[in-house]
């Protein structure tokens, strides 16, 4: 795996922008600087139902960035040529020297690619939630975005935490020694 990877919530991600669809590792664009989803090198798990989320996404304020260690010209052809990555509207980010990949704790050195890695970054900068899987192991696009709102829903309401399985609109909890045991 990468050397002293930044997957630790609570911590800062590391600074990068987006420069011709690959990643150029300088300082922080504010306009990049919104809800961040580090991906792997391999879209099959994700991608084809990310398209369909993409808008609540963007409805919920955050973009999407999926990351491979793949240059841009890799992503051209796949672009053009496959049926579920031809729909993706949200940018494909090239990690080719695996820099962000390294940084996120997610690269797989023997293999030149990235294990699935999927980050929850607030507009500071600083990761919220992270989920990280086998590359054989696909993620739930619907979870990540409830996962979204729930961070929203805590920033913006700070006493409240949310419970397992929270959906937006729904109950969620003011912490307190009353509620010890009975969760």
């Amino acid at each position: 795996m990468g050397t002293e990877p930044l997957t630790c919530v609570g911590r800062f991600t590391p600074p990068f922008t987006k420069r011709n669809n690959d990643v150029a590792h300088q300082h922080p664009d504010p306009a990049v600087r919104s809800q961040r989803l580090p991906s792997s090198s391999r879209h099959e798990g994700t991608t084809p139902t990310l398209p369909h989320h993409y808008a609540e996404f963007q409805k919920a304020g955050a973009e999407v960035y999926i990351v491979t260690t793949d240059t841009h010209f890799s992503h051209k052809v796949w672009h053009e040529t496959s049926p579920a990555v031809g729909k993706a509207q949200f940018p494909l980010v090239g990690d080719p020297t695996h820099q962000l990949t390294n940084a996120f704790g997610v690269h797989i050195a023997e293999e030149g690619l990235a294990l699935r890695g999927t980050f929850i970054i607030n507009p500071e900068g600083v990761i919220k939630t992270l989920e990280i899987h086998s590359n054989e192991i696909a993620r739930d696009v619907s979870e990540t975005l409830r996962k979204l709102k729930a961070a929203q829903f805590t920033a913006a309401n700070p006493n409240q935490v949310c419970p397992a399985k929270w959906k937006e609109g729904e109950k969620t909890l003011t912490p307190s020694l009353d509620l010890v045991g009975k969760i």
